[in-house]
């Protein structure tokens, strides 16, 4: 790979973008993003953009929040990822169970009014 070659030649050649009509991109540049702080994203020419997409809805606190980062190295530690199709494990669990408490205890607050 020759160096003169940019990251969004060497992107647009090796990669295919979901959500995206690839040909778009011969005329559209692709944002290439080197960092990512709360709700902002900063591209490679500086430019700060407000990030409303969120990455497809999954980063409701921002990104780089200090309690995600804990809690992704604390993941990490035991594995970065695994399917979920017939496999558990005991984070997930925990998040289900406070994730039913929380949801039941305002399905009884909804109801019981």
């Amino acid at each position: 790979m020759p160096l003169s070659e940019t990251l969004e030649t060497r992107d647009i050649e090796h990669i295919w973008h979901p959500c995206s009509q690839m040909k778009d991109h011969e005329t559209a540049r692709l944002l290439t993003i080197v960092s990512a702080e709360g709700c902002y994203l900063k591209t490679d020419d500086g430019s700060l953009l407000f990030d409303a997409i969120s990455s497809w809805w999954c980063k409701s606190l921002g990104h780089g929040h200090p309690r995600l980062k804990r809690a992704l190295k604390k993941q990490l530690e035991q594995f970065e990822h695994v399917i979920f199709a017939g496999t558990t494990y005991d984070a997930i669990v925990e998040l289900s169970e406070k994730n039913d408490a929380i949801t039941t205890k305002r399905k009884q607050s909804v109801f019981c009014q």
